[in-house]
């Protein structure tokens, strides 16, 4: 209302919810002058954002423990170009699956394990002096969920591939000693087939064999290409189950008949 008036006074605003107005034919006192030069500078509809703006990163710091990670902080991710080489064999467990061509995995004996102990033990006795002010939620913050009752690094979960529906008033700040693995979750793809059904997508049948085949067995992933511009990893996928029947996963799936060799 004040930004529409200007014909009438000038208004300065000094917090968020006040305003001080004066006679528009009479000069803004000295004291004034430059925080009523500030907000001419602005576009009328940015004074009010800025304002909120500027409350909600002091509401911030008052309430936020020290440490974690704000808006803008990341969490490493790897370079898989060179992390890793083609015709490496890593010992992996699959975490997020969408379909044969887009799934995610991760090294088995790597640094998840641990980082998920630790997590579970800080935030068992002190999660409520973490939680975030739904105001300060923010997109983009790197932050800590419970996904099947245990703490992540998240919201996108970054060491599985996961996504999920969160509440709002369950979620907390990720101290910044959580932020130095990179993410855990690798996306990856089964290299050398396709569908079985020309121009068709991956089937409800291909992706549930798949999920029968990988689930609670040891895998070790072939890296057969490097896709860098995307961060992907293509592979054939080994049951070493039994290392007198070590067989691919992929060789299975085109015998069943849900996909075929691309060449």
């Amino acid at each position: 209302m004040c930004s529409d008036l200007s014909e009438i006074f000038h208004y300065v605003q000094p917090t968020l919810d006040d305003f001080i107005l004066y006679d528009k034919n009479k000069p803004i006192p000295a004291f004034e002058q430059n925080d009523a030069a500030a907000v001419a500078s602005l576009p009328t509809e940015n004074v009010a954002k800025t304002s909120i703006l500027n409350e909600l990163s002091n509401l911030q710091d008052m309430v936020s423990p020290s440490n974690v990670l704000y808006p803008g902080d990341k969490i490493p991710h790897y370079a898989i170009s060179s992390t890793y080489k083609k015709g490496e064999y890593l010992d992996v467990s699959i975490g997020e699956i969408y379909d044969l061509s887009k799934f995610w995995i991760y090294d088995t004996f790597g640094e998840l394990k641990p980082l998920m102990n630790d997590l579970q033990i800080f935030f068992h006795n002190q999660h409520n002096k973490y939680l975030i002010p739904e105001l300060l939620l923010e997109e983009g913050l790197y932050c800590t969920c419970l996904y099947a009752g245990e703490f992540h690094r998240a919201v996108l979960f970054v060491d599985y591939g996961t996504v999920g529906n969160v509440q709002s008033n369950k979620i907390w700040y990720l101290p910044k000693q959580f932020a130095k693995v990179p993410c855990q979750a690798i996306r990856a793809s089964l290299s050398n087939i396709y569908p079985a059904y020309e121009n068709q997508p991956w089937n409800i049948a291909a992706l549930n064999r798949f999920q029968e085949l990988i689930t609670n067995t040891p895998l070790v992933a072939e890296i057969v290409r490097i896709i860098k511009e995307d961060n992907i990893l293509e592979v054939y996928l080994a049951d070493i189950n039994n290392e007198d029947n070590i067989f691919y996963i992929n060789d299975v799936l085109v015998k069943e008949g849900h996909a075929l060799y691309i060449d």
